[in-house]
């Protein structure tokens, strides 16, 4: 029987790495779609196939990008865009474009990383942008949509920024404060959200739309 293709969106960023070293470990999926804005050549295995593509005209690349599930991992900050333009054009319009393609693709399963607060009515811009993405990917015409909202992500990062790595250093410390109602904001190891994705994608519940805040992402991390 022949093993699952993935296509992973974001493959360079915190989650997306850890999520693709996974799929390699997976004996399920066979075949992963890495679509790049350059080869990156991270990893090495058979199963790996990088595809160079202009994220502004995605779809010219469609016949390359047909996988059983997408993993939406794209993603990007206020600071780093260092505009509202920018960054919409990452959390929104590409992924927007991304998963749309991904259905017209054939695939049934759209995976996709999004953020605690998410909310179309909120006054953050983040959070409101996330909101909107995923109502986008949630009115698709895929049969399955996970979204994930984890809380202040924990990892190795490529870049460091100062406000950012204290908050990560005072989750660590002090995570035995979140607990009960609290436990939502705790900070989650980038590899555990993956954990979960991956999880979700060989074992998805009976529900069409489902949405995992982070604390449940964690409890699917634990069992996976």
């Amino acid at each position: 029987m022949a093993g699952l293709t993935a296509i992973v969106y974001g493959s360079t960023g915190l989650i997306g790495k850890e999520l693709v070293s996974l799929l390699i470990g997976s004996e399920k999926y066979t075949n992963i779609i890495l679509p790049v804005r350059k080869v990156q050549n991270t990893f090495t295995s058979l199963k790996i196939k990088e595809i160079v593509v202009n994220f502004e005209n995605l779809v010219d690349f469609r016949e390359n990008l047909k996988a059983d599930v997408a993993f939406l991992c794209l993603g990007t900050t206020m600071a780093k865009a260092k505009s509202k333009e920018a960054f919409y054009k990452v959390d929104f319009t590409y992924t927007a474009e991304a998963a749309k393609l991904a259905c017209e693709n054939g695939s049934s399963h759209l995976l996709l990383v999004s953020s605690l607060g998410a909310d179309t009515k909120s006054k953050v811009y983040y959070s409101k942008v996330k909101g909107e993405i995923e109502q986008y990917i949630s009115e698709l015409s895929c049969e399955k949509v996970s979204i994930f909202r984890p809380s202040l992500l924990l990892g190795n990062r490529t870049e460091k920024r100062f406000g950012e790595a204290l908050a990560i250093r005072f989750f660590r410390l002090f995570s035995f404060l979140f607990v009960g109602p609290l436990r939502m904001y705790k900070g989650i190891e980038a590899h555990d959200v993956a954990k979960a994705m991956l999880y979700q994608s060989l074992f998805p519940q009976a529900s069409k739309r489902e949405i995992f805040l982070s604390h449940q992402i964690q409890m699917i991390a634990d069992k996976a």
